[in-house]
């Protein structure tokens, strides 16, 4: 535990990213980045499933995302496990292929 922002106690294992990505989805997926991610593979246009090396200690883990690219897609994390999870990117209501940026906050097994 040490001092966050103002007088605040933080813990630093609960508030470091357990997971991140860079990813240039067009295409065949690709790593551009990443940490503790293991593998990838395309599930569909628009969702990528994304493993762990080291896994969650729970399904309850948080993944706040962002598409890369600059335009107006969403990023919407999917099925959960403690292994990896799926990334389904969307504009309106259509699945679209996209770079994206993840990341995940959560306990590790």
């Amino acid at each position: 535990t040490i001092r966050g922002e103002g007088s605040a106690q933080t813990s630093i294992q609960q508030g470091l990213a357990k997971a991140w990505a860079a990813v240039d989805m067009p295409g065949t997926p690709a790593f551009k980045d990443s940490f503790n991610n293991g593998s990838m593979t395309d599930a569909a246009t628009g969702r990528t499933n994304l493993s762990f090396v080291t896994n969650m200690g729970n399904t309850g883990y948080s993944n706040p995302s962002e598409e890369a690219a600059g335009q107006a897609y969403n990023c919407m994390l999917q099925s959960n496990t403690t292994t990896g999870y799926q990334l389904n990117i969307y504009t309106g209501s259509a699945y679209a292929d996209s770079d994206f940026v993840t990341s995940v906050f959560g306990d590790l097994a």
